[in-house]
């Protein structure tokens, strides 16, 4: 009898999934199933349904496109967005001001150079400190202003909300 060790045995086999599995399995997500769930269902392993979910690469529910709404790769294809609807201000929120929200495709940087004004929640993003500078938050200050200076504006979201309220929004673009 031959002698199985642990990694072997652990070794899960993954079902090769059809075009028509695969988009169940999209479309599942979507809806906020859980991956167990969707195993359970389908009759795979939940391996398999993670290892799907990961090349499909999804982002949150929350976010995702609603209708007719436009995803833009980079900065090209969000330009070519704006121009479509008549924006000419973007607001950005998230991970980090100083290098994700200013440097990648789509970022202030790629966007300023389109000629749109780039702002940003104060509250609603953090920047990339080190020993010296987390405490006092000095990346994160020196971000905030360079973007003042160079790209837009600087938002606390309560006060953005706040001037929101009674707004009316047409979506006619």
């Amino acid at each position: 009898m031959a002698r199985t060790t642990k990694a072997a045995a652990a070794k899960v086999t993954r079902k090769r999934l059809s075009p028509e599995q695969k988009s169940e399995i999209a479309q599942a997500f979507a809806r906020g199933e859980a991956g167990n769930a969707i195993a359970a269902r389908m009759g795979v392993s939940t391996a398999t349904i993670y290892a799907q979910k990961k090349k499909l690469n999804p982002i949150a529910t929350e976010a995702m496109p609603q209708g007719e709404e436009g995803v833009a790769r980079n900065a090209r294809q969000l330009f070519a967005l704006c121009r479509k609807a008549g924006v000419n201000h973007l607001i950005y929120a998230g991970f980090f001001i100083d290098w994700c929200l200013l440097m990648s495709s789509g970022g202030m940087v790629d966007m300023s150079r389109y000629g749109i004004i780039c702002s940003v929640f104060r509250d609603a993003t953090a920047a990339v400190e080190n020993s010296e500078t987390a405490r006092a938050g000095v990346g994160k200050a020196v971000s905030l202003w360079r973007t003042s200076v160079g790209f837009g504006f600087v938002f606390d979201t309560t006060d953005f909300i706040q001037a929101l309220t009674g707004c009316s929004y047409s979506s006619d673009h």
